[in-house]
């Protein structure tokens, strides 16, 4: 069985205070669910439950500044347990944030998370983020950019794997895709101090560094951008030391 992806929650936009996102449809024990952030001002999220993992690290330094200004920005995992997880993320005040949680299904339920990076990608209409180095063939890596600003994403790739770039955005009834970048939601809104949030997977057939990742926006602005990798089921892909 190879990675599927089941569907999209909700893009779920609040003006400040704690944001409660929801479960994609056709999610079942099992599943992996990814929650992407993106948001304005320092005051950062706590995660619903001890169900969800944070990717790398919430970074928080956002400002809301209404032109060209600092994002802020987390992503999260949970695998489905028998119920669903809580949905919903607090936090004291802030400005405005952007969420919305996507399932996969294929995910290595006891040994999930890989490796992850994120970076404050600095005021620039192409945002950068951190390389990292898989040790599983086909992992399936997801990604996310906050933007500071009401931004699109144009395309995202990686220098090395996976290096084709997203062009659009591709539908859920399109599985992810060995080496090469689906668009999966980008948003902009004009809410609060505004804000943007793109969310892209692909399946890297072969483990090893992805080498650094890069989108073009279509604002400048001071971006997030956050990069997890997840393994496999045991027993569908050939697992490396």
């Amino acid at each position: 069985m190879a990675w599927e992806i089941i569907a999209l929650g909700t893009n779920t936009i609040v003006s400040s205070g704690n944001l409660t996102l929801d479960e994609p449809a056709g999610t079942v024990p099992g599943d992996l669910i990814v929650a992407c952030i993106a948001f304005r001002s320092n005051v950062a999220f706590t995660k619903p439950s001890t169900e969800w993992t944070v990717v790398a690290t919430q970074l928080s330094s956002g400002d809301t500044d209404a032109t060209s200004g600092i994002a802020a920005g987390g992503m999260w995992y949970c695998i489905r347990g028998p119920s669903a997880p809580s949905y919903a993320w607090t936090r004291a005040l802030g400005d405005v944030a952007m969420g919305q949680t996507v399932t996969y299904r294929g995910v290595n339920k006891r040994n999930p998370y890989d490796v992850g990076s994120s970076l404050q990608a600095g005021s620039d209409r192409e945002p950068v983020g951190t390389t990292i180095t898989t040790t599983n063939n086909n992992d399936l890596l997801v990604a996310m950019i906050a933007h500071g600003d009401n931004s699109l994403t144009v395309t995202m790739d990686a220098v090395n794997n996976p290096g084709t770039a997203s062009v659009g955005t591709i539908a859920v009834t399109t599985e992810p895709a060995s080496n090469t970048w689906y668009e999966r939601s980008d948003t902009g809104s004009n809410t609060g101090a505004d804000v943007g949030l793109f969310i892209a997977d692909a399946i890297m057939t072969t483990a090893g560094a992805t080498g650094a990742f890069s989108a073009d926006a279509a604002t400048t602005s001071n971006s997030v951008m956050i990069v997890g990798a997840f393994r496999p089921r045991h027993g569908v892909f050939v697992t490396h030391a």
